[in-house]
């Protein structure tokens, strides 16, 4: 139950954070491509979010107690459990994106806009999106959904049937998840670092250069954007590693599995790290208005924007 509560509320955030960036970004406009990964990334944050928060109302005792026309706890497996693994995919493939497409802007420079053009980025995202999607295919070929008698409860209700190859598919499915994810934790720490040793490079050289009186203010430009990436980043990577080595743990020692000695353990990293995720996908609202005055000033306009109209109405009828 407290943990119930405490996912709510951490969803609550999260989700009127992330509409209040995909609302933002979208003012902004996407001819600049950060804009497009940044908003890709905040879609595939909701998704998470949303997935978990229906995995978290499915376990909740009430709603299991009550008169369904379907079982929760094997409905959520495919509609929650594994659709949320593949939003985390996206994300965590967007992130290792994300200081990629910055180093290129500090390398190439001035070729980077006909190199990275929006369209491109957009078809890269897309890209990305649609082989996370492949990647769970298997598990929903896997299942079906028909309508099964409990005798528990003395009713037919709607539940999930698996195919005699489904723990073999769930095998390899946490094995692939589980190499992915540390392929892509290393991805982004070497990206991250060659991005800091890039910035530092190319600001000193900025400000040293006396070629072109803009040069400061463009090293500022690029030490920003860049310092919101490697804070969502470093975020990213310090939420979901918990996760990761926890399913590390179950597929290489079986007593981390069901019925083995140590599962309560695994249950309690898994239950950490899954606060530890919901938070990673909150906080990033918090790094944008921290860092940048364009996000910050956007979305103080969206928010107060509709006060404003509704007094000037009000001061207009009045006059």
């Amino acid at each position: 139950f407290i943990f119930f509560l405490v996912v709510s509320r951490l969803f609550a955030i999260g989700f009127a954070s992330n509409v209040f960036n995909i609302l933002v970004f979208a003012k902004l406009g996407f001819q600049d491509t950060v804009n497009i990964s940044i908003l890709a990334l905040t879609v595939a944050d909701l998704g998470s979010l949303l997935t978990l928060q229906w995995r978290n109302i499915c376990y909740f005792p009430q709603f299991l107690a009550a008169d369904l026309p379907f079982i929760p706890s094997e409905v959520e497996n495919a509609t929650a459990g594994w659709l949320r693994i593949c939003f985390v995919r996206m994300a965590a493939m967007i992130t290792a994106y994300v200081p990629l497409e910055r180093c290129l802007c500090i390398t190439l420079q001035l070729k980077v806009k006909v190199v990275l053009t929006p369209k491109r980025v957009a078809c890269i995202l897309l890209g990305i999106v649609l082989l996370m999607v492949i990647s769970v295919i298997p598990i929903f070929l896997d299942t079906q959904f028909v309508f099964k008698f409990y005798l528990l409860w003395n009713r037919t209700a709607l539940g999930s049937v698996y195919s005699d190859d489904k723990g073999k598919t769930e095998y390899t499915m946490l094995a692939f998840s589980t190499f992915y994810s540390l392929l892509t934790f290393i991805a982004i720490i070497i990206l991250t670092a060659v991005l800091v040793r890039q910035l530092k490079i190319n600001s000193k050289w900025r400000l040293t250069s006396a070629t072109s009186s803009k040069s400061p203010a463009m090293s500022t430009s690029y030490r920003k954007v860049s310092k919101i990436m490697i804070f969502i980043l470093v975020t990213f990577v310090a939420c979901y590693f918990p996760g990761t080595v926890s399913f590390l743990c179950a597929l290489i020692n079986p007593d981390f599995l069901p019925n083995g000695p140590y599962y309560g353990v695994l249950k309690i990293i898994v239950l950490a790290s899954t606060v530890l995720e919901t938070d990673s996908a909150t906080a990033n609202i918090a790094i944008y208005l921290k860092m940048s005055s364009k996000f910050r000033n956007q979305l103080f306009s969206l928010i107060f924007c509709g006060t404003r109209s509704e007094n000037k109405q009000v001061s207009e009828c009045s006059s």
